[in-house]
């Protein structure tokens, strides 16, 4: 008669040796979720991605201005401290995040002072009340959207059959958000700030979560993959 050997894993059929006229026929099976998938992209994973990147682009700007604030509360008003002011506001602009910085840059940029125009400044400890209230706002909007992300991906997680592999996805569309995001608000920056930040911030982070997600899943793949070749 003609015998069977199962592989350990059980689910769809994956290929199939016919050694018949010369031994058994070796049926080997891995899990269904080790087969490519042809749409393993989420829609959400767009928003999962970029609530990310905007999050903790809106955070870390927040963080910039409030150390922006700290060292410059100690200054006086000599010409001294104000050419110190000076050097603080471009070496904060430059750790400003990309996203916020490219608009800064095309709305209120940056130009070096003269001692005379310095002169003019006074209290170089007081800074501008409009920006500050802006902060203060992504300070707010930076949590909120690293937590949106948290939440999307979460119910995204539970809603899947297979959970483990979906966390991979979920944590791959965060990743590749975020660094799509900046890869992409950078080079809009680089052609036309603010208009070019925004609109390649957002085609970067689309870009980069959808790859990303991919990518996670295949890292799960391949991982079960590896299993599976080397059996119980």
């Amino acid at each position: 008669g003609v015998n069977k050997v199962k592989g350990w894993f059980h689910g769809n059929r994956d290929d199939d040796l016919d050694m018949t006229g010369v031994g058994p026929v070796i049926t080997t099976r891995r899990p269904e979720s080790l087969l490519p998938k042809e749409n393993d992209h989420n829609t959400s994973s767009n928003e999962i991605g970029g609530l990310m990147f905007a999050g903790d682009q809106f955070d870390r700007s927040a963080s910039v201005r409030d150390r922006y604030n700290d060292r410059v509360s100690g200054l006086s008003d000599t010409l001294e401290d104000k050419r110190i002011r000076e050097n603080i506001r471009f070496d904060e602009r430059a750790n400003t995040p990309v996203l916020v910085r490219g608009i800064l840059d095309r709305y209120k940029p940056l130009s070096h002072r003269t001692d005379e125009q310095l002169a003019k400044l006074h209290s170089p400890n007081k800074t501008s009340t409009s920006v500050n209230y802006t902060g203060k706002i992504a300070k707010m909007l930076g949590p909120a959207g690293v937590t949106a992300s948290a939440v999307l991906g979460a119910e995204q997680i539970a809603n899947s059959d297979d959970k483990v592999r979906e966390a991979f996805g979920v944590g791959g569309s965060m990743l590749g958000g975020t660094v799509g995001g900046i890869g992409g608000a950078t080079a809009g920056t680089f052609i036309a700030p603010g208009a070019g930040t925004i609109i390649g911030g957002v085609g970067g982070s689309m870009a980069g979560s959808a790859y990303g997600e991919q990518r996670g899943y295949d890292l799960y793949d391949g991982i079960g993959r590896k299993f599976a070749r080397r059996g119980p």
